[in-house]
């Protein structure tokens, strides 16, 4: 295939770069009022000019020492709140205009040097070194940058106090534990805030020693002793730190705990079963009663453990970690030694240590205690305050809520709540029971009964809608607007169909990935959270008591430019500024005008895919503003790569395309083609619409801008009275010597004297060739100049289609005839195409000799045998014209 590449066309814009070139000044700027800015710009010296340049801008506020800065905020610091003033070239009077730079916002490394990964064209959420880079885009200092560094200062936790509380992993929500004491574990601190910030978004919480620093490493909290709660700033808060009030863990107090030993049956035991610490001050909190672990405790029993056999044996009670837990223990232990132990059975059932039971009082339920049974082997005990077991009952605040019967009844307890039970055997109570005294038989089980007013199937009772939807999932996608749990509406039915919400009192939490209760945040950025459904008021929700809600991605791995236009089914840009010639040979598109500058993304419409249809990308649409986040970039041919370009867009008609590009931050909300640079980019033509001449030269053909060209120059026609230049279709040896009749006109061998008659038309030496047709002429002045010949019968053949190696052979000798060029055989050159063994003799000089002028080949083979096409031909006549004659 033989490839054409288009050239500039201004012969004046090359000869004035040639005389910047040779470093002299033209003539015609010295002229002008503006003389000494142009030799101020020509003459100022050092490579680093443009990055000395004086920069004024607005939009950051400066400290003492002259540095830019701004803090953070809720929404983000604006990038577009930035606006450069001015920009003054070192050692000038020269003020850049905003048309000679373009900047952009990156974060900053180490050094101040801008992390080309992390670009900021919308808003910068997070606290940190920012530089604004700019690049020049005047000729003289072309891509030179200069370098602007600003800090984002961290938002201060201004007016919020932050209480510290136990972090109880069985219920998140419960954050009133104020009060710690050592328990052999570690403790987990949070802290609650009377704002709206959210631990895990807004802030961490991190303890330290206390007397540290905010910046010390974080320690857990396991010992006795003062602790220093550092609140650590997230998002626009990082960098930000906050403390609470000290908190003091206390010691663990033996005086007032209460030491438990399960009865033995065997060797002595050396750690207590159980180690609580019950703060009477604080009974309304569940969490209370502080265990110690009993592995810390020893305990040794005040004698000779069995040398009285089956008895009752006093221990006590000691530790060794003296700066954990103080006093000493009020009294001795007694440890039972007994026998065998006992077996428990509720209703004919063994009661399981730690089994629930729960009572519905709805369904008329009871949990009577009376059908407690326990066992000695097969005797059946009796129960009573001097028989062999009895029976403790304590509710949730570890009151004494004893009673006979739960459920229903009159008379009972129906009191909803949950209770404590523990049966305890009593061996050597004197009495007249079963055990007669003795220690044949201890032990015990604590278990726990719940009383509820009914159970609720979420399945069936339980209906969630958001807006009028019923909904058993949510899914939206981002749109930068919080879900929060007030936005689900919850209703609850009794199973007669009545509206029984108020009763039970529903509690709705929203749970993020991490298990963080962001309730009062709400749910923004794309990923996966779940809505709780919970109810108070002594009711159980079972079933399917949460929905899933998820935030998805905004798609933009596909991108389209809006604006594009259509010629002949192929989509190409208007080049800025550019419009349609009108003409006899164009008369069908002589209308079309474009005045279009670009010189905003914004009027490209860039375009993304949204429920199946092309949607522009907007802040309404999908939340980006194009002018924030895209670039343009032109392929330069010649560097072999992109390059950015500034307002004012497509000037030149070229390949061109449109970069989205992201930064870690955007890429958590939407999709982008390339996940490594987090970038989506659509390529797309330029094209001056005056090259729109022919129906079937679209934009992107291989050929179309050297058809173009060759247009331009009258060089080639399309087919008669048509649009039609027929670029695939093969070419006839009549219209070969055309193109290359009109390509000598202007030189000294454009003119041949050749015989013409009125009747017989011109005079070409050919019997096969018709004197007035349009293409006698052309075949005449060829033949009389050795550029053509024709075949040994002595006819020219005009319309038979011309092989490859044949325009070769034209062009060679058209070459040779016309411009004087030495046309020479170069092995070198043809040896380096595959199929070169297939070029006829009579063509190997002139093939050789256009594949080393790169005229030919270019697609990597020659194929000389094969018929030319009409594109083709333009192309290597363009080649020929542009790099070896060197027409502009």
């Amino acid at each position: 295939m033989t490839a054409c590449t288009n050239k500039a066309r201004g012969a004046v814009v090359a000869a004035l770069a040639g005389v910047l070139a040779l470093g002299a000044v033209p003539a015609v700027a010295l002229a002008t009022g503006t003389a000494d800015a142009q030799v101020d710009l020509l003459v100022n010296e050092g490579e680093d000019s443009f990055a000395n340049s004086t920069v004024s801008l607005t939009g950051l506020s400066t400290d003492a020492n002259g540095d830019y800065y701004t803090t953070a905020s809720g929404g983000g610091f604006s990038v577009s709140a930035i606006k450069i003033t001015s920009v003054k070239l070192k050692g000038t009077n020269v003020f850049l205009s905003p048309s000679d730079y373009s900047w952009e916002v990156y974060k900053a490394d180490e050094s101040g040097n801008p992390i080309l990964s992390e670009q900021y064209g919308d808003k910068i959420s997070e606290p940190g070194d920012y530089v604004i880079v700019i690049t020049c885009e005047k000729a003289e200092y072309k891509d030179e940058t200069k370098n602007v560094e600003f800090a984002v200062k961290p938002a201060e936790f201004t007016g919020v106090t932050f209480t510290p509380y136990e972090v109880h992993e069985d219920d998140l929500t419960y954050k009133s534990d104020t009060s710690f004491m050592y328990t052999g574990s570690e403790i987990k601190v949070g802290a609650i805030n009377n704002s709206t910030l959210v631990e895990g978004y807004d802030y961490e919480v991190k303890v330290v020693k206390d007397g540290g620093q905010v910046t010390d490493p974080a320690v857990n909290v396991e010992d006795a002793g003062k602790y220093f709660v550092v609140i650590e700033g997230k998002g626009q808060y990082a960098g930000s730190y906050a403390t609470s009030s000290v908190i003091d863990v206390q010691a663990f107090d033996m005086a007032g705990a209460e030491i438990t030993v399960d009865d033995q049956t065997g060797a002595a035991p050396e750690h207590p079963t159980k180690v609580v610490y019950n703060d009477k001050t604080n009974a309304a909190n569940p969490y209370n009663g502080t265990e110690l672990d009993p592995s810390l405790v020893t305990i040794a029993c005040d004698g000779v453990w069995g040398s009285n056999g089956n008895a009752a044996y006093k221990f006590n009670a000691s530790y060794a970690d003296k700066d954990n837990i103080q006093n000493a223990y009020n009294g001795q232990v007694t440890v039972n030694k007994v026998g065998a132990l006992a077996s428990f059975e509720y209703d004919g059932a063994e009661i399981v240590p730690g089994t629930t039971y729960t009572v519905d009082l709805s369904k008329d339920q009871v949990f009577d205690i009376h059908d407690i049974a326990v066992y000695a082997g097969d005797n059946l005990l009796e129960r009573g305050p001097n028989e062999d077991f009895t029976i403790d009952v304590t509710d949730a605040t570890g009151a004494d809520g004893w009673s006979a019967l739960f459920g229903s009844d009159t008379g009972h307890n129906n009191a909803v709540g949950t209770y404590e039970v523990t049966v305890r055997t009593q061996p050597g109570l004197a009495g007249t029971s079963n055990l007669k005294g003795g220690y044949e038989v201890g032990g015990s089980v604590t278990f726990t009964v719940r009383v509820i007013e009914g159970t609720i199937d979420a399945d069936a009772q339980v209906y969630v809608s958001m807006g009028t939807d019923i909904v058993t999932s949510y899914t939206k996608q981002y749109d930068n607007q919080a879900v929060k749990p007030s936005d689900f509406n919850v209703k609850v039915y009794d199973a007669k169909g009545n509206d029984i919400t108020s009763d039970v009192s529903i509690q709705k939490t929203l749970i993020d990935s991490n298990n963080n209760d962001i309730s009062t945040r709400g749910a923004i950025d794309a990923g996966e959270y779940v809505l709780k459904i919970t109810c108070n008021n002594g009711y159980d929700l079972t079933g399917t008591t949460e929905v899933p809600v998820t935030i998805t991605k905004v798609d933009l791995t596909q991108l389209k430019v809006g604006a594009l236009e259509s010629w002949s089914g192929a989509e190409y840009l208007p080049m800025a500024g550019g419009s349609m010639k009108a003409g006899e040979d164009n008369p069908a598109v002589a209308d079309m005008v474009s005045s279009r500058a670009y010189s905003t993304i914004a009027s490209f419409k860039p375009q993304f895919m949204k429920d199946g249809k092309w949607a522009d990308v907007s802040v309404a649409n999908c939340y980006v503003n194009p002018e924030a986040w895209f670039s343009v970039e032109k392929w330069d041919a010649d560097k072999g790569e992109w390059v950015k370009q500034s307002a004012d867009y497509c000037k030149t008609a070229g390949k061109y395309r449109l970069v989205l590009r992201g930064n870690e931050q955007f890429a958590k909300n939407y999709d982008l083609a390339d996940e490594t640079n987090n970038t989506t980019t659509v390529e797309f033509l330029v094209v001056d619409k005056s090259q729109l001449e022919f129906t079937d030269v679209k934009p992107g053909d291989n050929f179309f801008n050297c058809i173009d060209w060759m247009f331009d120059r009258g060089l080639v026609k399309g087919y008669a009275n048509t649009t039609v230049y027929g670029q695939d279709h093969q070419i006839s040896r009549a219209d070969v010597v055309v193109i290359l009749y009109r390509m000598a006109k202007g030189t000294p061998h454009y003119n041949v004297d050749l015989g013409y008659s009125e009747t017989q038309g011109w005079v070409t030496g050919f019997d096969d060739v018709d004197g007035n047709m349009y293409y006698a002429k052309a075949i005449g002045w060829a033949s009389k100049l050795g550029i053509v010949h024709g075949y040994d019968d002595g006819n020219f053949r005009p319309e038979q289609s011309v092989t490859r190696e044949e325009l070769a052979t034209m062009l060679a000798n058209f070459a040779k005839n016309v411009y004087d060029e030495e046309v020479t055989l170069d092995e070198d050159a043809l040896e380096t195409m595959p199929d070169a063994g297939s070029v006829s003799t009579f063509a190997k000089k002139a093939v050789s000799w256009c594949v080393a002028n790169d005229l030919m080949g270019n697609g990597g083979f020659i194929n000389p045998t094969g018929n030319i096409t009409r594109g083709e031909t333009a192309a290597m006549d363009y080649n020929y014209l542009t790099k070896m004659v060197g027409v502009e």
